[in-house]
């Protein structure tokens, strides 16, 4: 019929008797009522391919293992002007299939991340029934969360931050943010939880031992003084579990810590820190490991840090192992790093802040340089960022023998006009036969490029013009940095097929990093066209691994890092289970 009727129509056929007209109503009726069929012959058709698809192969562990990475990935790429309370990636894998909803309902660890924001539960319906779903969910799972507080609290956000502190014995990772908070709402905050947390465990006539019994990071972040949740701070004296302490934004001083136990802490952050000495910080924590400081301000009458042994060599010997320092003239004052030793110190991160109007007075890098002469520590990764590398200086800390003996990771940050710097290392470690060598057993040299510093102009980043500007600039300082820096001279100096001057280890990785603000594709390009022309030969005759990478302001490396071993662990699981 389907044939008779394009022919008909072709031809301008117009059907006028009733026989005619009938069998065309007839027709029409029919394909209405198949065309009525259509969606169910889809589902059934979905349905049938999803029986035997690969996916059902894998095993409830493994498919929750890739459940709980997509809801990972999803809450860290979420955007800081996200509305919803809390994230909804595990509710939005429940609308899938009944198999996985309840596969998921039945997973407690699934429902036992969140990122909350209080200000939505005020302003939304249904999102105070959503955590407490959640939370019921989780079971006994420990619980991991970031919450961002809108002080002053109202009535359901008041009520969803005492669901989280009703469940405290439950807390392991936690990252609390104030917003829009003056020191006064936050200081009655801190006094709000402190009476919520007492009356939980007094109702319950439970001794308190721990209010925190397996928390293991806190980190807290405000614009405000230490004294603002001081009160919820002291809560934090029994956490036996408590091995990471960030606080951010708030001074820290042990005028205000002093009779909170955190002897156990091995990860420290602080913004500000106030005190004698570094040395006098790291006295309260024995088996700290790893510490980042980002100002210190000096306060020689602090009564609390007087009480420090020191030990017949009067320098206070330190466990640490990585240190970060942020180096401005306000946290590296005269006597920061008197009376310390580290020697255990294996990576070391000296940062230098663009933003400050002083500039950098060296006598004080001096003095940590004394410093780490004194400890004879092995340093294995150096990372160097925002700093003027062409110091003298900072060239003594490259070149100590103590240090360089030993190290086998370098890490430069640059601004990609940064030329004279970038020759200076360069030449600085380069293997020469008339000479002694520089970290003589460095495995790995990676080099990160600031493409921003191509624009001087900050309107440029908002304007149409910007891609095209900063691609122009750009290339024309790769191109004067390629010739003129030295840098495939050094490169070419540390493998052993062109070079004659011994070394005890080679050069095994090379690194090109671009850091931009937004794609530049053409500027990835030739990047990616001059390291394959300038250092494709070492990679053939040596061995040399030569990448380079881009990254975008807002991403996270270290966090990318960790997800991409985890996905390739994951890939071959789900690989051999497919395959059986």
């Amino acid at each position: 019929m389907h044939s008779v009727v394009i022919s008909q129509l072709r031809t301008g056929y117009i059907p006028t008797s009733s026989a005619e007209l009938a069998l065309v109503h007839t027709y029409v009726t029919n394909l209405a009522e198949h065309e009525e069929t259509i969606p169910n012959v889809q589902r059934y058709l979905d349905s049938a391919k999803s029986l035997t698809s690969p996916i059902r192969k894998l095993p409830s562990d493994i498919l929750c293992e890739i459940f709980a990475l997509l809801c990972f990935c999803q809450s860290l790429s979420k955007s800081a002007q996200r509305v919803e309370a809390i994230s909804a990636s595990t509710l939005k894998l429940t609308w899938i299939c009944s198999f996985w909803r309840k596969l998921i309902h039945s997973y407690s660890a699934l429902w036992s991340n969140l990122d909350i924001l209080t200000w939505s539960f005020d302003n939304r319906r249904g999102y105070l029934e959503s955590l407490f779903h959640s939370i019921s969910l989780s079971g006994t799972s420990a619980l991991n969360f970031k919450l961002d507080i809108f002080l002053p609290l109202h009535s359901n956000s008041r009520k969803a931050v005492d669901i989280l502190l009703d469940q405290s014995a439950r807390w392991r990772q936690v990252k609390i943010t104030f917003h829009g908070a003056g020191e006064k709402n936050i200081r009655d905050w801190s006094s709000y939880a402190v009476d919520r947390l007492h009356s939980i465990f007094e109702d319950s006539h439970r001794k308190v031992e721990s209010y925190f019994p397996i928390l293991e990071s806190l980190k807290l972040i405000s614009h405000h003084g230490e004294s603002s949740y001081r009160g919820f701070l002291h809560s934090l004296s029994l956490c036996p579990n408590l091995r990471t302490f960030h606080v951010f934004g708030a001074r820290f001083s042990w005028s205000a810590f002093g009779c909170i136990d955190l002897s156990h802490i091995t990860e420290l952050n602080v913004s500000m820190l106030t005190g004698k000495s570094i040395a006098h910080l790291l006295y309260r924590f024995p088996l700290l490991q790893k510490c980042e400081v980002n100002r210190f301000d000096q306060n020689s009458r602090s009564d609390l840090d007087s009480i420090m042994d020191l030990g017949k060599d009067r320098y206070y010997s330190s466990n640490l192992v990585h240190l970060t320092i942020r180096c401005n003239n306000y946290c590296l004052p005269h006597g920061a790093w008197t009376s310390l030793c580290l020697p255990k110190l294996s990576e070391l991160v000296l940062y230098h802040e663009h933003q400050t109007s002083e500039p950098l007075q060296f006598q004080y890098l001096t003095e940590f340089t004394s410093m780490l002469i004194r400890s004879q520590c092995s340093l294995n990764k150096l990372v160097l960022r925002g700093l003027p590398v062409a110091s003298e200086a900072l060239q003594d800390i490259i070149a100590l023998p103590t240090l360089t003996d030993s190290m086998e990771k370098f890490s430069v940050y640059l601004d990609i006009s940064q030329v004279e710097s970038l020759t200076g290392i360069s030449d600085l470690l380069t293997f020469r036969d008339d000479s002694p060598s520089t970290a003589s057993n460095l495995e790995s040299i990676s080099i990160w490029l600031n493409t921003m510093a191509a624009v001087t102009s900050p309107d440029t980043y908002y304007s149409s013009a910007y891609n095209k500007q900063v691609s122009k600039e750009s290339v024309r300082l790769l191109e004067n940095m390629m010739e003129t820096t030295g840098l495939f001279e050094m490169v070419k100096s540390r493998c052993p097929s062109f070079s004659t001057a011994s070394a005890s280890k080679k050069l095994k990785e090379f690194t090109l990093n671009i850091v931009y603000w937004d794609a530049d594709e053409n500027l990835v390009k030739y990047f990616a066209e001059v390291v394959a022309h300038q250092f494709g030969h070492l990679r053939k005759r040596d061995g040399l691994e030569v990448s380079i990478s881009r990254l975008i302001v807002e991403g996270n490396v270290e966090i990318g890092n960790i997800l991409m071993r985890q996905k390739r662990k994951l890939f071959q699981r789900t690989r051999q289970a497919i395959s059986t």
